[in-house]
């Protein structure tokens, strides 16, 4: 509900199949509405068509939109949380390690997947996280923030 005023359609689930592991995921999918700052948007997290990270983000890292990233592309790991940005660049990562780091006091270090740079949130900084984000986390995705197994 709180993005209707957005989209043009009630959500459905998708089932899509990675070709690269043959593994089929469930997901959520809805259409938008045109709008102006949906454009202003794009243009400042896409560069010739290619998904980028500014420091621009900064202003946009709300406790809310790090709650909807890790609910995303999180995955608890060692007693703290993995963010996956496998397709940015190093210097990228560092720019967003950078932001949690000064937004949120969170302690990050980059580590490598396969030759990719994810970010690891220190088991340390996982009750702030909590604090942070856990009012806008929704319950499906609350043992990524818990450690535990997630539940059917």
């Amino acid at each position: 509900m709180l993005l209707s005023h957005f989209v043009s359609s009630i959500p459905h689930t998708d089932f899509t199949t990675l070709k690269s592991t043959g593994k089929t995921y469930l997901g959520v999918r809805f259409d938008t509405r045109v709008y102006p700052v949906f454009n202003q948007l794009y243009s400042l997290f896409f560069v010739n068509g290619r998904k980028t990270i500014t420091n621009e983000l900064f202003h946009y890292m709300s406790p809310q939109a790090l709650a909807y990233w890790i609910m995303s592309d999180g995955a608890h790991s060692e007693g703290g949380l993995i963010l996956c940005t496998d397709c940015f660049t190093v210097q990228e990562v560092v720019v967003l390690i950078n932001i949690l780091i000064i937004r949120y006091e969170l302690q990050c270090t980059i580590q490598s997947a396969a030759g990719m740079s994810r970010i690891y949130i220190s088991r340390h900084s996982m009750a702030s996280l909590r604090s942070i984000v856990g009012p806008h986390m929704l319950p499906f995705s609350n043992y990524k923030l818990n450690g535990l197994r997630r539940s059917s």
